[in-house]
């Protein structure tokens, strides 16, 4: 399970990047 955590945060992290950068770059 613990092989899992860092996984989340990369999910985690893509997804506010991706949501932060359409955002401010596509508006």
């Amino acid at each position: 399970m613990s092989s899992k955590l860092p996984l989340l945060l990369v999910v985690a992290g893509a997804i506010y990047f991706i949501s932060t950068a359409s955002a401010e770059g596509d508006d």
